[in-house]
């Protein structure tokens, strides 16, 4: 059976692997990869071929977190739920 999803990728810039940034991206998806919660992005996967050095997590559709806190952060009345699952 063929799946087809939508995802999200994050990237790791070409000019910015180092041997720290090498470290510092495996401890990122060794984290990922071990989440699993219904209010966290989850991880689908890698790619480990450089200069190509990307997560694939879950898409959310809705914009970023950092433009919905930076929003509601701006209004008058918070529009984000913090309810408790």
């Amino acid at each position: 059976m063929h799946v087809t999803a939508a995802v999200a990728v994050k990237k790791l810039k070409a000019e910015r692997i180092d041997t720290f940034m090498l470290r510092k991206f495996q401890d990122e998806i060794e984290l990922m990869a071990r989440l699993d919660h219904p209010n966290i992005v989850g991880f689908v996967g890698m790619v480990w071929e450089e200069p190509h050095l990307c997560i694939v997590l879950e898409f959310v559709s809705g914009g970023s977190l950092r433009d919905a806190l930076q929003d509601d952060a701006a209004a008058s009345e918070p529009t984000l739920s913090w309810e408790r699952f």
